[in-house]
């Protein structure tokens, strides 16, 4: 589910994988069948880099990834997969994947983002639905 720093979290003990950390509304979570298993967790320290994916939708045009290309660069920030496709309506569709430090660097990039030309919406996805 890709907790980023400043997420709530909760971690749950595996059967071979040690304790994982979720986000308090991650789906796998919200539906586990032994309570038992999760336990109270925070975030230490400064942390490190956190993927987290991003879907944009906007109106296809030429330029438009180098504009989100370009965007996100100038604040630092990675981008370390990217898929895009261009619907029948004159849509295309993204889901980019990005390497940040913490939420608040991750809302400045989405509002950024939605002042961009032609992007209709952009959101963090939570439900695991990233291409592979």
């Amino acid at each position: 589910c890709h907790p980023v720093l400043g997420d709530d979290i909760i971690g749950y003990i595996t059967r071979a994988r040690g304790v994982t950390v979720h986000r308090k509304d991650c789906p796998n979570i919200l539906h586990e069948d032994e309570p038992e298993r999760l336990v109270a967790v925070e975030w230490g320290g400064s942390g490190g880099l956190y993927t987290v994916p991003v879907r944009i939708t906007a109106l296809d045009r030429v330029g438009l990834l180098r504009d989100i290309a370009s965007l996100v660069s100038s604040e630092g920030v990675n981008i370390v997969q990217t898929y895009q496709s261009a619907q029948p309506d004159g849509t295309a569709l993204f889901q980019i994947t990005l390497e940040i430090a913490g939420m608040s660097q991750l809302s400045r990039i989405l509002s950024k983002l939605e002042t961009v030309s032609g992007i209709g919406t952009v959101a963090r996805i939570t439900d695991g639905s990233v291409p592979s």
